[in-house]
């Protein structure tokens, strides 16, 4: 008899996005465009990560959803920027309205808060709307953890 063990999802969710923030991008750049002005902007090193892609099975197609890193080891804070489409297919469906989504996760983020960084991604001329979102509202942020 072989024992199957099942992996609570709701569980890898919650610790996934504990000390994180997640904002809303909505831009006409492309990735690499809007990850050098995030990058030139704020100090960062955002790089196409390929192994963190996100991969989706969704109408018998697989969609694979891009990921840029960076890790801030002095702060302990870590950056990933999403995009949310993929051939019309979207990670987030809930925020179709939105072309990427920048999760910030660290320790004593609480305490700062992304009000600074959200003033200063309003700034680029790349970006049109910067949206601070609460991950218990989004039923598909499963999708944002790798």
């Amino acid at each position: 008899m072989a024992l199957r063990l099942k992996l609570d999802m709701d569980t890898v969710a919650e610790d996934f996005f504990a000390d994180t923030y997640l904002l809303g991008l909505m831009t006409i750049a492309k990735d690499y465009k809007i990850s050098l002005a995030i990058n030139r902007r704020l100090g960062l090193d955002l790089r196409l990560k390929p192994d963190l892609e996100i991969k989706l099975h969704r109408r018998s197609r697989i969609y694979y959803f891009e990921v840029h890193e960076y890790h801030d080891y002095f702060n302990r804070i870590q950056y990933y920027l999403y995009h949310n489409q993929y051939q019309g297919e979207y990670l987030l469906p809930e925020y179709k309205h939105l072309d990427y989504l920048l999760l910030i996760r660290g320790e004593g983020l609480q305490q700062q808060g992304t009000t600074p960084l959200e003033n200063v991604l309003r700034t680029l001329s790349e970006v049109q709307l910067v949206v601070s979102l609460t991950d218990e509202n989004i039923s598909s942020r499963s999708n944002l953890v790798f």
